[in-house]
């Protein structure tokens, strides 16, 4: 593989960890929290439509989303881990893509030139 092409994939490589940890992390997050989100939500509609109130209903809503939550997401470590492991497994099959790739187009490229 070309140096210059290697100096871009491993650029390309250590953004990728970066920002897909971070990216996969809030995926994960939106996933284990949607129920609670859903409730929330339901519960905030329900106070709008009471007459009188509405701060006490809001507050209610806002502890009951916060116990759910601790409940649905539980600890932040765990995720962390998978989206890591997640990110690592995607960086290595892209490089041995990109291995791959560059590895047939020298073979066929030596084919030809040797006709």
């Amino acid at each position: 593989m070309n140096k210059g092409l290697q100096r871009i994939a491993i650029i390309a490589s250590v953004i990728w960890v970066v920002v897909g940890t971070f990216w996969l992390h809030s995926l994960l997050m939106d996933e284990r929290g949607h129920l609670a989100h859903q409730r929330f939500g339901h519960c905030i509609d329900e106070a709008r439509r009471l007459p009188d109130n509405r701060s006490g209903a809001m507050d209610t809503c806002s502890a009951a989303f916060e116990e759910e939550w601790v409940r649905d997401v539980g600890p932040d470590a765990p995720i962390w881990g998978a989206a890591l492991i997640n990110v690592g497994i995607a960086l290595i099959l892209g490089w041995l893509a990109l291995w791959i790739v560059t590895s047939l187009t020298a073979w066929v490229y030596r084919g030809f030139r040797g006709a």
